[in-house]
């Protein structure tokens, strides 16, 4: 399992905002049958899915209030969330990981979980090369989900932009129904 401070300690060879995003260092996990990538500077904890107390009324993608590394958090379905195939039964899949993300919000930073269906690595993209989308508001697709693509040991993968994946405004218009951009 990968400690709080290898993460950080992974984080801190990164480069800045103003340096090549595709040069820092990212948490690999898999939702569904895609391989996605989460910067590791975002990164506070994994642990196993623990218990979740569902909210009233809550839409799919929010499974409800759990702890993780001692931080109360809502719980986001990160395969729900990116239309990721999976049976819905996998919710406690012995793989299953809740990872606490800093996200910045409204307000400031917050704590939100995700829940994804493994943790496979930690690295650098290969080549430390990404290539950022060009589809913003092309085909009815709302593209501030992802900050790029490339490939991690040989795979190809989806680098996510967590603020993006998380906004309020970018969720709303995806429950929406995916309004024009």
């Amino acid at each position: 399992m990968l400690k709080a401070w290898e993460m950080r300690r992974a984080a801190d060879h990164t480069t800045d905002a103003q340096g090549a995003a595709a040069e820092r260092t990212y948490l690999a996990c898999r939702s569904g049958d895609q391989m996605l990538m989460i910067p590791v500077e975002r990164m506070r904890h994994i642990a196993p899915v623990g218990d979740i107390a569902p909210f009233p009324d809550a839409p799919p993608h929010i499974l409800g209030r759990t702890q993780i590394g001692g931080a109360l958090v809502a719980l986001i379905d990160l395969g729900q969330l990116i239309g990721a195939p999976r049976d819905p039964n996998a919710v406690h899949d012995p793989d299953a990981r809740a990872l606490c993300l800093e996200v910045q919000g409204d307000d400031g930073v917050i704590h939100v979980g995700l829940r994804v269906d493994a943790v496979t690595g930690v690295g650098r993209l290969d080549g430390d090369e990404m290539t950022p989308l060009a589809a913003q508001g092309m085909l009815n697709w709302d593209s501030r989900m992802v900050e790029g693509v490339g490939h991690y040991q040989e795979r190809a993968v989806t680098v996510l932009d967590v603020d993006g994946l998380l906004s309020t405004a970018v969720l709303a218009e995806a429950m929406e129904g995916g309004d024009d951009v």
